[in-house]
């Protein structure tokens, strides 16, 4: 599990490695610094990416598990040994049907 988020993380990372300008023509300059925009460009990119395959995403608790695993002072709401399987069980099922 942790080698397929860090996998799709330096793919995300690697797509996100353009200059270009958006659809109402907001360049990258718009934010304060090179960090901000990469961080922005990131996040739109791992959103599009993210509801390809699971479109049936809860938005409040998708940014509450990236605030928490981005804070290392929060213990996850669930654990890895709970979460992992618990992700492959649901894509497994939806796969099927």
């Amino acid at each position: 599990m942790r080698n397929i988020t860090i996998s799709l993380l330096s793919i995300v990372t690697l797509l996100s490695c353009t200059n270009s300008v958006d659809s109402n023509n907001n360049s990258s300059t718009d934010f304060k610094s090179v960090e901000d925009s990469v961080s922005y460009i990131i996040g739109v990119k791992t959103a599009k990416d993210f509801i390809k395959g699971f479109n049936e995403v809860n938005l409040d608790a998708y940014i509450s598990g990236i605030t928490d695993g981005l804070d290392s002072t929060i213990t996850p709401k669930i654990n890895d040994e709970i979460g992992g399987p618990l992700i492959q069980q649901y894509f497994m099922k939806k796969q099927a049907a």
